[in-house]
């Protein structure tokens, strides 16, 4: 996921895509485990990503500690995300 968040963080796109057969892991994969019996919240006291975070919020969360570094070096970054799955011909917007 490094080189991924290292080239958000220098202006590229990025997409992380999940495909596969159902009961296959994806939205474990994508989202982690919520609610289970690991944990009841995203992080810990210390703000570090908890165990059970799947890619999509360990990525958030790696480019939202990169973005406030930088905008503490005086630079301002926008950052635009959006999340969506497609089930046959549904797209959901997974944000809304």
């Amino acid at each position: 996921m490094g080189p991924l968040v290292a080239g958000v963080l220098n202006g590229r796109s990025a997409c992380v895509l999940a495909y596969g057969q159902t009961g296959s892991g994806k939205t474990f994969t994508m989202s982690g485990n919520h609610g289970g019996a690991e944990g009841s919240g995203a992080s810990g006291a210390s703000g570090a990503p908890h165990a059970s975070l799947g890619l999509a919020p360990r990525a958030v969360l790696a480019l939202l500690g990169a973005i406030e570094g930088r905008q503490r070096d005086g630079l301002e970054m926008t950052l635009k995300i959006s999340c969506v799955e497609v089930f046959g011909e549904r797209v959901t917007d997974l944000l809304h």
